[in-house]
């Protein structure tokens, strides 16, 4: 399928294009000699480009994907990092440029899936300095025997460790007994 964006120029589709495969983060780096896949693919209904803002939209099922890492949602909106090459305020943005994505904001029907570990709640904040998915709204999580609720969860995705306010844990006993 083609998709066309009529008005939006060239040049902010292919700056869309590298933002969003220049995703680096120190706080995710991996072990010396460990590849890691960096690639973002973000699937939607629709995108929503603002002139040359830092910022893109994705409505109606939203699907991102990282490595491991899957998010989806009815609605995300895409932050990158500012171009540190723009000097002056009222040039325009160099549209290739090739800026990381620096957050992400999802809403409605947010689900997380890395490795075994599941998540969903109402909303979340995808922090690429930190690695950290912040889940609000009813969120809760489950992974080998446990289910845990909360009022906040914040999952730090490259330490594979999370941080829950309010908790409640039911543990399942392991299959087999």
């Amino acid at each position: 399928m083609s998709i066309k964006y009529p008005g939006i120029p060239f040049q902010v589709v292919l700056w869309l294009c590298c933002a969003l495969l220049s995703t680096s983060s120190a706080a995710e780096a991996p072990p010396a000699g460990t590849a890691v896949d960096e690639t973002v693919t973000i699937h939607s209904d629709r995108m929503v480009v603002q002139g040359t803002e830092d910022r893109i939209r994705f409505e109606g099922h939203v699907s991102i994907q990282r490595g491991d890492l899957t998010l989806e949602a009815d609605q995300a909106e895409v932050d990158f990092e500012p171009d540190r090459r723009k000097k002056n305020a009222a040039a325009p943005s160099d549209p290739a440029a090739n800026r990381g994505v620096s957050r992400i904001e999802l809403t409605g029907h947010v689900e997380m899936r890395q490795g075994a570990r599941r998540a969903r709640a109402e909303t979340g904040v995808y922090d690429q300095k930190d690695g950290s998915l912040t889940l609000s709204g009813h969120p809760e999580t489950w992974d080998a025997g446990y289910h845990v609720t909360g009022r906040v969860m914040t999952f730090f995705l490259a330490e594979r460790r999370s941080v829950i306010e309010e908790s409640r844990v039911v543990i399942e006993p392991p299959q087999g007994r």
